[in-house]
C-alpha cells in the first residue's frame, strides 16, 4: 500500500491479541495473493473478506457469526448496499437455506459478493479452495468454488456490506483490453 494503511495495521496488531500484521515485499497487482496468504494465516473458525473500500453494515460481523455458528453450516451470506443507500428498514427479511447449490441454482447467478459472506475455514481448507493469482474477478472464481463446494449454504435478505462503487480507479470500474483479459481467464476457471 502507499498510504498510511500498514502504520495503521500495525497499531491494531500491537493493541488487540486477535490481530496479526502481515506485510508483503511487493504489491502482487491482484487481491488474490494476499487473500490466500490470509487463509492460511488464519487461525480462527472463520473467514470473511472486505475490500478497503467498502464497509461493514454495524451488525455485519455478528449477524453473520450468529447464524452460521447456529446453523452449522459452511457458508452465510447476506445483500449489499451500494453507498448505504438501501437500509434494511427497506428489506423484507427472509432466509433460504439449502444443502447444496442443487437445491437453488440461481445463487450461481447472483453478484459474486465476496464481502458479504462469512466461511467455515475448515471448509475452505479441506476443500482447497483459493483465489487465483488473476488481476480481477478472482472473487468470483472463489464464490463459484464455494457455492458448488458447500455442504450448507444460508441466504439472509439483509445488508451485511456498504459497496463503494464510484472508484474509478478500482480494479472493477476498468474497461481496459486487458482487464477484459484477466475477466476472460476468470470466466474460464468458473465454467472449468
Amino acid at each position: 500500500s502507499t498510504d498510511e494503511s500498514g502504520d495503521i495495521i500495525d497499531e491494531y496488531a500491537d493493541k488487540y491479541d486477535n490481530f496479526t500484521a502481515i506485510h508483503l515485499p511487493e504489491n502482487s497487482g491482484g487481491a488474490g495473493k494476499p487473500r490466500n496468504i490470509g487463509i492460511e494465516q488464519a487461525s480462527g473458525k472463520y473467514l470473511m473478506f472486505l475490500d478497503p473500500d467498502d464497509s461493514y453494515a454495524p451488525d455485519a460481523c455478528q449477524t453473520l457469526y450468529d447464524k452460521i455458528s447456529k446453523e452449522k453450516v459452511d457458508m452465510v451470506f447476506g445483500t449489499f448496499s451500494i453507498d448505504s443507500k438501501k437500509k434494511d428498514k427497506n428489506l423484507e427479511y427472509y432466509e433460504i437455506k439449502i444443502d447444496t447449490i442443487d437445491e437453488h441454482k440461481t445463487f450461481l447467478k447472483g453478484s459474486p459478493t465476496l464481502w458479504t459472506r462469512i466461511y467455515l475455514r475448515e471448509f475452505i481448507l479441506e476443500n482447497n479452495i483459493r483465489f487465483p493469482l488473476i488481476k480481477a474477478a478472482q472473487d468470483s472464481v472463489f464464490v463459484a468454488h464455494t457455492l458448488l463446494k458447500a455442504q450448507g449454504i444460508i441466504y439472509i435478505n439483509k445488508v451485511i456490506t456498504n459497496y463503494t462503487d464510484y472508484r474509478v480507479e478500482s480494479v472493477t470500474n476498468k474497461k481496459d483490453v486487458k482487464t477484459l483479459c484477466y475477466r476472460i481467464n476468470a470466466y474460464s476457471q468458473i465454467y472449468e
